[in-house]
């Protein structure tokens, strides 16, 4: 019934797109299909709150009258990614785009280092080109988190070692440290909220919570270096081919 829950909200004149998203489970995975596991789940965050959801290509659904109507076809033989082109159609028409969590996919897949790093490097350079703000939206609170942890960890260290470091220095180190097991008991929370959505999946997810918590404590820092890495980026290569980038609809084959 995957198909019929994904096109039920359609029939509220309200949603203009509703839209699944994907979960990846990398059971017999390394620690990159991990990290991708757990940066993936960003993502699924925003996919709740309306002002920043998008379409996934992956799944997604409207009515044909708004697919011809907002020149969707047209628009995807320019596009390097056909889910933006959805996305930003739906959003100026001022109608929902709809996630629908029981239309969650999983998806079984491992990938190494590189194939992870190049994976997130591509997906947050088509938000810089599609959807910028959102793109601005996610670097500062990740500099924030990333710079201020930093922080905190090389003051506590340079104390245990023996500087002279004031004591509001290192309530606010300590403070600051915090973000680590903050975070992880925040994707904890996430991560038991994932097995409502895949229940056939219950057991599989259970047995890899430690594995995607381990691989959580990463990801932050592999977001923040795709989103620098992205910053004047106009080359990307999939699945074999490279592209030259200016632009939502300027995509040029190398």
């Amino acid at each position: 019934d995957w198909l019929a829950r994904l096109v039920a909200p359609l029939a509220d004149d309200k949603v203009a797109v509703t839209t699944a998203y994907r979960w990846y489970l990398s059971k017999g995975g390394g620690l990159a299909s991990h990290i991708r596991s757990a940066w993936s789940q960003t993502g699924l965050h925003i996919m709740f709150d309306p002002k920043w959801n998008f379409a996934w290509g992956g799944g997604m659904a409207m009515h044909r009258s708004d697919f011809d109507k907002w020149g969707i076809a047209k628009g995807w033989e320019k596009a390097i990614s056909d889910d933006y082109v959805v996305t930003i159609n739906a959003k100026k028409d001022g109608r929902a785009i709809t996630f629908v969590p029981l239309a969650l996919a999983p998806s079984h897949e491992t990938v190494t280092f590189r194939q992870m790093l190049e994976w997130c490097r591509r997906q947050t350079f088509m938000t810089r080109i599609y959807d910028p703000h959102l793109w601005k939206f996610a670097l500062a609170p990740y500099l924030y988190f990333n710079g201020t942890m930093f922080a905190g960890f090389a003051t506590l260290l340079a104390a245990a070692l023996g500087f002279a470091v004031p004591l509001w220095a290192i309530l606010a180190a300590a403070a600051f440290a915090m973000h680590f097991p903050f975070n992880l008991i925040k994707n904890a929370v996430y991560y038991s909220g994932i097995s409502t959505m895949l229940p056939q999946h219950a057991s599989e997810l259970r047995s890899l919570l430690g594995a995607y918590l381990v691989g959580g404590s990463l990801s932050p820092f592999v977001m923040i270096w795709a989103l620098l890495k992205t910053r004047d980026m106009r080359h990307i290569e999939w699945r074999g081919r490279k592209y030259e980038v200016n632009g939502p609809l300027d995509v040029r084959p190398l």
